[in-house]
């Protein structure tokens, strides 16, 4: 069990991290694509944690007769590892790659805000994008969230894997 959560747990965090370097070095910093780079993000993440799915199998294939806690445990160790490193990267692209970005991507808000809001709307939406922003300044607090991202997407595929391999098990 710990040898195939290491080993997918680390094969997902090494997708992970080159897709979103090579994502860096192709698309850039530059503020215009910001929206290609939140989609190829979800992407990853989502391709990437295809490895917990991997992870339940071969403990399926492992041959001895698994619960569904234990299923879920495997997931979620093997989500821990690139929700980790996905947690330092956010905080190593923000502080030394990119450290411009959090104004940047504010003013990338508003204008996508101003758009598409109503005046009222807008202001609304502005002050409350300004409070979430101030709690973004805080390195602890943008690892946390970007780790939680990764790993929620991660528990939602541990648990879709874990009740698939319940409801259908392997036959040996």
């Amino acid at each position: 069990m710990k040898k195939t959560i290491i080993k997918n747990g680390l094969i997902a965090t090494a997708i992970l991290v080159a897709v979103n370097l090579v994502s860096l070095v192709v698309f850039g910093t530059d503020p215009e694509n910001y929206g290609i780079g939140e989609i190829v993000g979800y992407a990853t993440i989502v391709c990437s944690l295809i490895l917990v799915f991997i992870g339940i199998r071969e403990l399926e294939f492992s041959g001895s007769n698994n619960s569904f806690l234990k299923r879920m445990l495997v997931g979620s160790g093997i989500s821990g590892f690139p929700a980790v490193a996905f947690g330092l990267y956010n905080v190593i692209y923000v502080k030394w790659i990119d450290p411009e970005f959090m104004e940047t991507y504010t003013q990338y808000s508003f204008e996508k805000m101003h758009a598409e809001l109503s005046p009222e709307e807008f202001e609304i939406a502005k002050a409350q994008t300004m409070e979430q922003m101030a709690m973004f300044d805080n390195l602890f607090f943008q690892f946390f969230i970007m780790f939680m991202t990764v790993f929620i997407i991660g528990l939602i595929i541990s648990l879709l894997s874990a009740t698939y391999f319940q409801v259908k098990p392997i036959r040996k």
